[in-house]
């Protein structure tokens, strides 16, 4: 087998999106190679499946903490993620809101100084 090509990865080859045997990939196509790299996106699984293996598909997302994307009539329908990686989402959400609205708050200039907030917070911080 040739060795791999050297890849610029401040200028990374080209990404093209295919459905493969009903899954979605990336296929990543190299520079001089013969042949390209292909990478699935996510493991995709029909609604059906999910009916009729669903012990075995949670096994497998506690065991790999890959979320799996459930399809029905060929469209996404909902994703089945482990507790610990849905609860580190909403906590990652929470923090991504709140510095959001943080961001509003200054570009409508509801703002105060440092000894205002420290005075307010005072309260608090005894």
């Amino acid at each position: 087998m040739p060795p791999m090509p050297e890849v610029d990865l401040l200028d990374p080859p080209p990404l093209e999106l295919a459905v493969i045997m009903g899954q979605l990939h990336y296929i990543l196509i190299l520079p001089h190679a013969m042949s390209a790299t292909i990478v699935p996106l996510m493991r995709t699984e029909l609604v059906t499946t999910l009916k009729r293996q669903a012990t075995e598909l949670l096994a497998d997302i506690e065991r790999d903490k890959q979320p799996i994307l459930i399809t029905q009539h060929g469209l996404p329908s909902a994703y089945l993620v482990d507790v610990e990686t849905f609860e580190l989402l909403q906590q990652r959400m929470a923090v991504l809101e709140g510095i959001a609205r943080g961001e509003m708050a200054v570009a409508e200039g509801r703002v105060v100084t440092h000894a205002e907030a420290k005075s307010r917070m005072g309260r608090w911080l005894k």
